[in-house]
């Protein structure tokens, strides 16, 4: 959790285990480049996660992992206005922690839409929500996207 990363041309990006949290995928089909975040929060609410020691901590919340992404993509040359994104997670896990719009999984996934759209960055799919748990997996060669839920809903 709170990890993201960036290719090209080959390999897999893999992210397990994804309740609450959201995975956001970007890809590039014209440079076969994409990029994968997990993040655990919506959005840096406290000084907990400050900026100060040097650690990097933007892939733990949802806003900016998408933004910590574009910029890696960006550094290798890849246009933002080639990439799609694809949204994972944000299960609502216990039902004691939340209902409707207040559980952390709605959340996490309203500020990663949010920032997305802030950049103009068009979702093509998506597999939130609900109660369970799902694995994602970016093939870089093809940009084929695929989540498996823990068990059928």
């Amino acid at each position: 959790m709170g990890e993201w990363a960036v290719g090209a041309k080959e390999g897999i990006l893999e992210s397990g285990a994804v309740g609450s949290c959201v995975v956001i995928v970007l890809y590039d089909p014209s440079s076969s480049s994409g990029g994968m975040a997990h993040a655990m929060l919506p959005s840096r609410t406290n000084l907990l996660f400050s900026k100060e020691g040097g650690i990097d901590f933007r892939g733990k919340f949802a806003d900016e992992a998408v933004s910590a992404l574009v910029q890696a993509m960006e550094k290798l040359r890849i246009k933002k206005e080639n990439l799609r994104a694809t949204l994972a997670g944000g299960a609502q896990m216990f039902a004691l922690f939340g209902r409707g719009e207040e559980h952390i999984g709605f959340q996490n996934v309203s500020a990663a839409r949010r920032r997305l759209s802030e950049l103009g960055i068009p979702i093509e799919s998506s597999d939130t929500g609900g109660h369970v748990g799902r694995g994602v997996r970016l093939d870089l060669s093809t940009g084929k996207v695929s989540i498996r839920k823990a068990v059928e809903e």
